[in-house]
C-alpha cells in the first residue's frame, strides 16, 4: 500500500494535508453527517484564510511592485549624470509588473488541420478525432420518475449529442495541475479548462489572481520563475482526475487515442488505479510525466474538450474502442467469468447515504446476487464482474462507471436519490445500447447537509435516505423472469 501524497518519490503535502484531515474527521466525529457539517465551516475557513478573502495575490503583487521600486531606487546614483547610449536604464531593465483582466476565452479560432499536422506542426489549431453522432435515450417501462418533475423529464425519451473528440494544440500557457487551469499569459483562461472553477470559482487557488469586486485580475509576474516545460506534452489528467467515474469517461478514451500517436504524456500525481489503466492501454505509467509543482509553464501542449467533462454528461459509442481494448488486456491475465447477478454496493458514505443498504443487500442476496463493493476490488475484478453479469443492481454514484465494460444488452437497475439532475448515467447506458432502469427515491429535506464549496452552498451532495426494497425486488423479479417480454408489461401503478 502507497502513502498518501507520494508520487514518484516526492511529497505532495495538498494530498497528504486532505488524507489527515479526513482521517482526524473519522476520528473525532463518527457521525457522517456532524463530519459533512464541521467539513463545510472548515473547508471556508481554510479557503478564506489562504486566499485572503481574495486578496493575497492583490497584497503579494503591491509587496514586489514596492519591493521593486525600492530597489531600482537604491541603485540610481545622487546625482544625474549622462549614461552611456549602450547602456539601458534602470526602468528598461526593471521586470514586468503588468496585471490583465482574467476572463474565459470563449472567443478564440483555432485553425481546423489534419491530426498529422496538428502533432507534428508547430501551430496552434484543433483537429476532430472522431465524429459527432446523436444517441436516442429511451424510458423503461420500470422505471420510477423522480418526485421532481423537470428532474423526471430530463429522464424521459430524448436525444442528446454526443459531441466528436477534438485535440487542440495550444503555445504558453500556465498549467495549474491540482485544479486543471490552463491560463495564458495575457489572463486568458482555455474555455476547456474550467471544471476545477467547481471547487474555486474565482481561480484564487493560482495564487495569481486577485478579486476586486465582480472583477478578477491576472498578475502574471507573480508566477515568473516557474518550472518551464519546452518539449511538446498531451495532458491527460484534469480537476476530477481523483474521481474514478470522471477518470473513466473523461481521460481513458483520450489516453486511449493518444497512445497511438506517440506524443509524450503528462498528469498531475497518480493514484495506484491509475497506473493500473494505462497498463492495460499498453501505456508504461513510468514514461508519463508526473507534475507535482503547484504551476508549470507550457511552451507547447496538446489538450482536448474531454477536460471540461462533458463526456462524462454525453457519451459517445466511440467509447467502447477503449473500453474494449482495456477489457482484452484484462481477460488475458484473468479470463474467468464472475457472478451473473451483481448488486453494487457504495458501503458506508458522507455522500448519498443508504440507511437500509444491509437489508436491500440480503434481499437481493437471496435471489442469488453477489454484494460487489468496488473499492475493495482490483480494477482488474471490478472490469470482470461487470464484463460477466446478466443483470447489474447499481447505487448511484462513480462505480456506475463501470458498465462501460458491460456487454450489450445487459440489464441494469439504478437507485437514484431524487435531485441528482444529471442524467449522465442514463446517456451512458444508451450509449453503450444496455437496458437501463432508473428507481428514483425521495430525499426528506430534513436529512440533507448544506455544504459549502468554491462559494456555493450544495444541498444534493450530503443526505441520508432509505431504499425501497420491495420496489426494488419486484423490478429485479421481473428482470429476470423476463415477464415485461423486452419492453412490455409495465408494472402497475399499485404495484409501484
Amino acid at each position: 500500500m502507497s502513502m498518501p501524497g507520494i508520487a514518484n518519490g516526492r511529497l505532495d503535502w495538498r494530498v497528504l494535508g486532505r488524507a489527515i484531515v479526513r482521517r482526524v474527521g473519522r476520528l473525532l466525529f463518527r457521525d457522517p453527517m456532524r463530519r459533512a457539517r464541521v467539513g463545510s465551516v472548515l473547508h471556508r475557513s481554510a479557503a478564506h484564510a489562504l486566499t485572503l478573502g481574495g486578496r493575497r495575490a492583490g497584497v503579494h503583487a503591491a509587496l514586489r511592485r514596492t519591493a521593486g521600486r525600492l530597489l531600482r531606487a537604491g541603485s540610481e546614483p545622487s546625482m544625474p549624470i549622462a549614461a552611456p547610449a549602450a547602456m539601458p536604464s534602470a526602468a528598461a531593465a526593471a521586470p514586468s509588473y503588468t496585471s490583465y483582466k482574467l476572463e474565459i476565452d470563449r472567443t478564440r479560432v483555432l485553425r481546423e488541420m489534419s491530426l498529422e499536422e496538428l502533432l507534428t506542426g508547430s501551430e496552434e489549431g484543433f483537429t476532430f478525432a472522431v465524429p459527432e453522432i446523436y444517441v436516442d435515450v429511451k424510458h423503461h417501462p420500470l422505471s420510477v420518475p423522480s418526485s421532481n418533475e423537470e428532474e423526471a423529464k430530463t429522464y424521459l425519451d430524448h436525444k442528446y449529442r454526443a459531441p466528436e473528440m477534438t485535440l487542440e494544440r495550444l503555445r504558453d500557457h500556465y498549467w495549474f495541475p491540482e485544479y486543471g487551469f490552463l491560463i495564458s499569459k495575457e489572463g486568458k483562461v482555455w474555455r476547456h479548462s474550467v471544471l476545477g472553477q467547481f471547487g474555486d470559482p474565482d481561480f484564487l487557488t493560482t495564487y495569481a489572481v486577485e478579486k476586486k469586486g465582480e472583477e478578477l485580475l491576472f498578475h502574471e509576474f507573480l508566477l515568473h520563475g516557474c518550472p518551464v516545460i519546452e518539449e511538446t506534452v498531451a495532458i491527460t489528467s484534469h480537476y476530477a482526475s481523483h474521481n474514478y467515474g470522471h477518470f473513466l469517461l473523461d481521460m481513458v478514451p483520450l489516453i486511449h487515442k493518444l497512445a497511438g500517436t506517440g506524443l509524450p504524456m503528462m498528469s498531475r500525481p497518480m493514484l495506484d488505479w491509475h497506473k493500473v489503466i494505462y497498463r492495460r492501454l499498453g501505456i508504461d505509467p513510468q514514461s508519463v510525466r508526473i507534475v507535482s509543482d503547484r504551476v508549470v509553464f507550457l511552451k507547447d501542449v496538446v489538450v482536448s474538450f474531454r477536460h471540461n467533462a462533458v463526456s462524462t454528461y454525453a457519451a459517445s459509442p466511440q467509447i467502447r474502442d477503449a473500453f474494449d481494448a482495456i477489457l482484452r488486456s484484462v481477460r488475458t491475465r484473468s479470463p474467468g467469468e464472475g457472478s451473473k447477478l451483481v448488486f453494487v454496493s457504495r458501503g458506508s458514505s458522507l455522500s448519498r447515504e443508504m440507511r437500509n443498504r444491509a437489508q436491500l443487500a440480503e434481499a437481493l442476496a437471496k435471489r442469488g446476487f453477489t454484494i460487489v463493493r468496488p473499492e475493495r476490488l482490483t480494477f482488474d475484478d471490478q472490469v470482470a464482474t461487470f464484463a460477466g453479469a446478466d443483470i447489474i443492481v447499481s447505487e448511484f454514484g462513480a462505480a456506475m462507471a463501470n458498465v462501460v465494460f458491460a456487454k450489450p444488452g445487459t440489464k441494469v437497475v439504478e437507485i437514484i436519490p431524487d435531485d441528482q439532475t444529471d442524467p449522465w448515467s442514463a446517456h451512458l447506458c444508451a450509449a453503450l445500447d444496455l437496458e437501463h432502469v432508473t428507481l428514483f427515491h425521495r430525499v426528506n429535506e430534513s436529512d440533507r447537509v448544506p455544504y459549502e464549496i468554491g462559494g456555493r452552498v450544495l444541498k444534493k451532495i450530503y443526505f441520508r435516505y432509505d431504499a425501497d426494497v420491495d420496489l426494488v425486488c419486484r423490478v429485479v423479479d421481473k428482470l429476470m423472469v423476463g415477464a415485461y417480454g423486452g419492453r412490455e408489461g409495465a408494472l402497475s401503478e399499485s404495484a409501484m
